[in-house]
């Protein structure tokens, strides 16, 4: 997730791939994501490859910080 976003944010995403909507919490910012990217942690690598890089992805803000 992009430093933009504090930990501990609740982020909820919509239109990723074929999954219904998800939430997830912001508990790494790494130096190599940046700008308007996020990168989402998943069960396993399978479930990666099928989710693959998408764009244009919409997602609101739930929580901002702890």
């Amino acid at each position: 997730m992009s430093s933009k976003y504090p930990l501990y944010s609740i982020i909820l995403i919509h239109n990723y791939k074929y999954e219904p909507d998800f939430m997830v919490i912001v508990l790494d910012r790494g130096g190599a994501i940046t700008g308007n990217k996020i990168d989402i942690l998943v069960e396993n690598e399978a479930k990666s490859s099928q989710l693959g890089i998408q764009k244009n992805v919409e997602f609101e803000v739930l929580r901002w910080g702890k």
